[in-house]
């Protein structure tokens, strides 16, 4: 009986263990934005399948920089502004999807999330709040705000991981 419970103890051990590590793989980090060139990574998590791991860049104006953080769980990344007290104004979600994911958003909310890029394995869409209540921003704050989303939905590029490596 004994030894029956002390593998039982290392098994539920070892499962802790693991799915620690994999949990960690996909922990929320939030990261200052410090330059106009965003460059972060992100992978599609499909029921337990993890895809490639690709380098996102995109530009933002000026005025974001030091204003604005992105949050990410590595399939999802969140462009926010930072206010004086801490909370946090979302203004658009970059997404990294498998085929099956982007065919399920796409049939599920038709035009709510739109391209970026995509790769053989990888689609990449995003979706920024339709009104400035869901930004918790004045109206006239949030529109002068998503004013930009053309401009840096038009500089996103994505590259493998290991070619941005290679590039520094």
């Amino acid at each position: 009986m004994a030894k029956t419970v002390r593998q039982s103890l290392i098994l539920i051990a070892l499962i802790m263990v693991l799915v620690g590590c994999a949990g960690g793989t996909f922990a929320e980090r939030a990261e200052a934005i410090t330059d106009q060139m965003v460059v972060r990574e992100m992978r599609y998590f499909d029921e337990g399948e993890l895809g490639d791991t690709y380098a996102v860049m995109f530009t933002v104006p000026d005025e974001w920089v030091g204003q604005f953080e992105t949050s990410s769980d590595g399939a999802a990344m969140t462009v926010s502004r930072v206010e004086d007290n801490g909370r946090r104004a979302p203004i658009f979600t970059v997404f990294a999807l498998s085929r099956q994911q982007w065919w399920e958003q796409g049939g599920a909310y038709p035009q709510s999330y739109p391209s970026l890029k995509s790769t053989p394995d990888t689609y990449f869409t995003y979706n920024a709040p339709i009104e400035a209540f869901y930004s918790g921003l004045e109206r006239a704050e949030f529109e002068a705000l998503r004013a930009a989303l053309p401009d840096i939905v038009a500089s996103f590029d994505v590259v493998p991981s290991d070619e941005m490596v290679m590039m520094n």
